[in-house]
Parts: structure tokens; C-alpha cells; sequence
């Protein structure tokens, strides 16, 4: 299983390097200013250069030597192996981790299964199926009681969740 790690933003400069907004945290950004490649849509890109600076990855890929060549990266998910990434500190895990977690509220009562989790850029978004039904619901850590991974339950606070998720137009 591969792990998304970041959105490739838009080339920077003229060389081939492109801009990515990375979705993990400091340290896991360290770690992959490391590494020798990454997957984008399933293929192994070797990586030239890669750095992280105010917030962002600036990664140069091997054979990618112009600004036109970067852009049908353009809004790429970067992805690495899971298996190959630094080892989780007790009640970390990835976001990846969420799909197929039931989602309830301090009573126990289900309110869904996140099915998905897309990222806009401020937050991620986990989507919640119950039936036909779809919440889209950010993920903001004060909304959620408890997450516990290995039983795949989140259990939320229901007025705070329905603020976030019930909207009118």
C-alpha cells in the first residue's frame, strides 16, 4: 500500500523542479527530502533533488529538465510506499489509515463509513457514506472524541459535527 505525501502545485523556475504541497508532518518531510525516488499515478520517478522550504517540497525529477515538462504533473498526488515510511509514534497514524472507519457519535450511534478523503489544500476532507447519503466533513481533531484505529471507530461530538457538516443554501 502506498501512502499520499503530497500535491504537486506548479513548476518552479525553469529547470524542472515543481512545487508540492506535502500532507505529512515536519518530520516525515525531513525524512523524505532523503529519499531516491517516489510513485506519481503508480510510476517510480527518480528523485534528483528534493527540498523542503517555508512549508513546501521542492522536488527535481531525473529526465524532467524544463518547466514544460512539469506540467502535466500539475495536480499529481505524490505517493511512497507504506512499508518504507518512518515507523509511527503511539497514536499517530496515517490518513489513509480513516478509510473504512466507522464513524459515531458519544452515544454509539453510527453515523457512517468514511469512504474517501480528499485534500483542498486547508484541510482534509473525509467523505461518509451511510447508504445513499454522502456528509463531507473536514477533518478537524477538536470535532473527533476518539479515534482508535485498530478497532476502526471515530467517535465524534455530535453538535460540533453537525455545525461542520450540516449546511443551508
Amino acid at each position: 500500500m502506498n501512502v499520499e505525501i503530497a500535491k504537486i502545485l506548479k513548476p518552479q523556475g525553469l529547470k524542472g523542479e515543481f512545487k508540492a504541497q506535502p500532507f505529512m508532518n515536519d518530520i516525515d518531510v525531513h525524512f523524505m527530502t532523503k529519499q531516491k525516488f517516489l510513485l506519481i499515478d503508480n510510476k517510480e520517478y527518480k528523485i534528483e533533488t528534493c527540498a523542503y522550504r517555508v512549508g513546501y517540497l521542492f522536488i527535481k525529477l531525473q529526465g524532467v529538465d524544463d518547466c514544460n515538462a512539469v506540467e502535466p504533473f500539475r495536480g499529481k498526488i505524490i505517493k511512497f510506499p507504506k512499508e518504507k515510511m518512518p515507523p509511527l509514534d503511539i497514536n499517530e497514524f496515517y490518513t489513509d489509515d480513516l478509510i473504512g472507519c466507522t464513524i459515531v457519535d458519544e452515544k454509539d450511534k453510527k453515523i457512517g463509513k468514511i469512504a474517501g478523503i480528499q485534500n483542498y489544500g486547508a484541510t482534509n476532507i473525509l467523505i461518509i457514506k451511510d447508504g445513499t447519503e454522502e456528509i463531507l466533513c473536514p477533518f478537524l481533531i477538536d470535532l473527533f472524541t476518539e479515534i482508535d484505529i485498530e478497532y476502526a471507530k471515530l467517535k465524534v461530538n455530535r453538535q460540533k459535527f453537525d455545525e461542520v457538516t450540516k449546511y443551508e443554501d
